[in-house]
């Protein structure tokens, strides 16, 4: 809370005056990056995408997103440690996003897209991790790990 406080520029009792508890402020920051988030993932629902190259380029595109929003998704990793409820919410949220991808799910069974969608979301969630770890990298180590996940996504669903 400390933190959050600091970044804002605020005190402790300000920030308590606009939201009664941390739960209160961690939502409405979890419904803007989604927003951002499901704005890049509507990326995927191209079959132009689901290539090698073409998952590279959309880890670009992600990259560009996290970036522009890397306080946001560095609170969020950091509100699942402390926020259990929080926590597990992080996969029933991105199968609601991946549910809008309808072109990308149209071609599959019932019995066929649980288990797409699972795996879908818990890469979609690795890919913030290797992002990170891109960008904290130095260039050539970060642009590998980039292009290794990509590999990592394009092998995962090749046989799907």
């Amino acid at each position: 809370m400390d933190s959050i406080v600091q970044l804002a520029g605020t005190t402790t009792t300000t920030f308590y005056r606009h939201f009664a508890s941390k739960y209160d402020l961690i939502e409405p920051l979890r419904q803007h990056l989604q927003e951002h988030v499901q704005g890049v993932l509507q990326l995927l629902d191209s079959p132009e995408v689901w290539t090698r190259e073409g998952l590279r380029k959309w880890l670009d595109s992600y990259t560009a997103m996290w970036t522009d929003n890397q306080g946001l998704c560095e609170a969020y990793w950091e509100a699942t440690h402390v926020e259990p409820d929080f926590a597990r919410r992080a996969i029933p949220d991105m199968e609601i996003m991946i549910d809008s991808l309808t072109h990308l799910l149209a071609p599959l069974s019932k019995t066929e897209r649980e288990p797409f969608r699972v795996k879908l979301s818990l890469l979609l969630l690795l890919a913030d991790r290797a992002v990170y770890l891109a960008k904290i990298s130095e260039a050539d180590l970060g642009e590998a790990i980039l292009d290794e996940f990509a590999l990592i996504l394009f092998r995962s669903f090749a046989s799907d």
